[in-house]
């Protein structure tokens, strides 16, 4: 199975924002940034980001900030 029939679509344009975001930046975006980028809410972004986390996507390092770091 492909990334895109593990992740639903939300969870898959987050999980490539925050690849694209390292690549460009050279550092994961913050919660903030995703939410603005996708003109959504820091509660909404966070129910992303645990399941992607719970998905094995990426692991949460909540005193970091800047604490997304991708796994797969």
């Amino acid at each position: 199975m492909t990334k895109a029939l593990l992740l639903t679509k939300k969870q898959l344009k987050v999980y490539d924002f925050i690849n694209s975001h390292i690549d460009k930046e050279r550092v994961p975006p913050t919660v903030r940034e995703i939410a603005a980028h996708y003109k959504s809410v820091h509660s909404n972004v966070w129910r992303i980001l645990r399941s992607l986390e719970s998905s094995g996507y990426i692991k949460i390092h909540p005193a970091k900030p800047r604490g997304i770091e991708v796994l797969k």
